[in-house]
């Protein structure tokens, strides 16, 4: 089995955090990440969350990410169905509003709210 300690030791790059803690057996394959890439939490709901196919990403974010607005460029070249929210999306950085312009850092968690409607009379 191989370890994450085995990984780190051997390797410029160590595994993403969720798979911190898990032994793996030889030959697995891992997402590379270099050992300075910032770890970003996104949350994502309703519409954005169906787009993407996943409530929540930890995802790798390189240096030239230092807002919201960036970290949403980023998944957008990803994902470019999401360009369509650009103009009505909201943000949350680590469970405050703000807006693209919110500076994003490491372990920072960011989410994005589309716009909805609902309730009844």
């Amino acid at each position: 089995m191989v370890t994450r300690r085995r990984l780190e030791r051997n390797s410029e790059f160590m595994p993403p955090a969720c798979f911190q803690g898990i032994s793996f057996s030889p030959g697995t394959t891992l997402p590379r990440i270099p050992y300075n890439s910032r770890m970003v939490r996104v949350l994502l709901f309703a519409s954005l969350r169906e787009i993407i196919g996943q409530g929540e990403i930890e995802l790798a974010s390189p240096p030239e990410v230092r807002s919201a607005g960036d970290l949403f460029d980023l998944l957008c070249r990803r994902q470019p169905a999401l360009e369509a929210y650009r103009t009505r999306v909201r943000v949350a950085v680590n469970e405050t509003y703000g807006s693209f312009d919110s500076p994003v850092a490491d372990g920072d968690e960011v989410a994005l709210f589309p716009p909805v409607s609902g309730g009844s009379r």
